[in-house]
């Protein structure tokens, strides 16, 4: 299990476990607790639910059926606002924590057990804070920063917040990390713009902050986010390529996203690619290696998008509705991440399956296989 494998950071929890069991001065400054407790079990919480349902062509309905976790046809998503009172956010990771019950307070899904996502051995000074609006948008500060997680797994909430409950028309603070990369802090940028009842305060990492009312929106569906209503991509899409003030073109690119410059998920002979995709009209691409407002208007202006299983397919979201894609896997590792969100856009979706990805999930692809699936998908 990943929150248990052997580590530096696992090791670092189990020292800083036990030495707060051991010395009540040392849980003072530094605290881990052993309880997990659901955010909606203590706070006040208001709900809006949504049902989803998934349109497939008979291509998609097929590589559907072959996907290792079911796609269910239809979903409902409840999304709760949880007023959370007496509260503190730890700095060091992001965990929220109730520190008169001692206990964790988690979102619907979470592990019910404390993980080295939840606290880390550094000492965090308490800060009270004083009464306001304040929306918890910290992220674990594994892996806060990413790119996919930001746009999916955080930043919808505060569509919801902003769109289906009143509190999102009154004055509020959004509690952030303080080392935002520059692509959220972009994102945070446009929203302000958009919506003047918006502020922020950044957490440092040697503090823990005590909110009097802290609230917080769990968003919770049976799927992975990236399987979103048309509403909520929209107001990504529109939040960031507005923001970037953006203009509007006329989608004709085509695109190849290569992972050569990643450690993983590698295509191992993408060479043999290139001169099918150069031969019809490709862009080759590597997303990571380009800034926000790069990577939003490159794919904005595409009409077909090809690449392998990886975070720089997250940019299909910028990309127009009847986009295609075909998205790339080994054997071994087939998802639905990609699927569900083209499929979220109103885009024509392809998944190609290789050869068995070998421990950094790198794989071949028989290149006659692709050159027939990459001619059926620009027909």
């Amino acid at each position: 299990m990943a929150v248990k494998k052997f580590s530096a950071r696992y090791l670092h929890f189990l020292i800083g476990r036990s030495l707060t069991r051991a010395s009540p001065v040392m849980r003072a400054v530094m605290p881990f607790y052993e309880r997990v407790v659901p955010m909606v079990d203590v706070g006040q919480a208001e709900h809006w639910r949504e049902t989803q349902t998934l349109e497939l062509d008979a291509a998609e309905a097929e590589f559907a059926a072959k996907l290792p976790d079911a796609v269910p046809p239809e979903i409902t998503r409840d999304v709760a606002l949880i007023a959370l009172d007496n509260v503190a956010i730890l700095g060091p990771t992001g965990a929220v924590v109730d520190e008169t019950r001692e206990a964790v307070l988690a979102i619907r899904g979470a592990r019910d057990f404390p993980t080295y996502h939840d606290f880390r051995t550094m000492p965090s000074r308490p800060v009270a804070k004083r009464e306001a609006n304040y929306i918890n948008m910290v992220g674990s500060y594994r892996g806060h920063a990413h790119f996919f997680h930001f746009l999916f797994d955080r930043l919808p909430r505060l569509y919801y917040l902003l769109n289906h409950f009143a509190l999102g028309r009154e004055k509020l603070v959004i509690v952030t990390n303080d080392d935002l990369p520059d692509f959220q802090r972009e994102i945070y940028r446009a929203l302000a713009e958009r919506y003047p009842n918006i502020s922020y305060d950044a957490i440092p990492q040697g503090q823990r902050w005590r909110f009097p009312r802290l609230y917080h929106i769990d968003d919770f569906q049976p799927i992975k986010r990236t399987w979103a209503s048309r509403e909520v991509t929209a107001f990504l899409r529109s939040l960031v390529l507005e923001g970037l003030r953006l203009p509007d073109t006329t989608p004709s690119r085509r695109i190849y996203v290569t992972r050569s410059d990643t450690k993983k998920r590698r295509v191992t002979n993408e060479d043999a690619l290139l001169p099918v995709l150069k031969a019809r009209g490709f862009e080759i691409v590597a997303p990571g290696l380009l800034s926000l407002r790069d990577q939003a208007a490159l794919f904005a202006s595409a009409s077909v998008v090809v690449g392998p299983h990886g975070a720089g397919m997250t940019n299909i979201l910028f990309s127009p509705d009847g986009a295609r894609v075909l998205e790339l896997f080994p054997s071994n590792k087939v998802k639905n991440t990609y699927f569900l969100l083209a499929k979220s856009r109103g885009q024509i979706y392809r998944g190609f399956v290789g050869g068995k990805g070998d421990g950094r999930e790198w794989f071949s692809v028989d290149v006659n296989a692709f050159e027939t699936a990459l001619d059926d998908l620009l027909k």
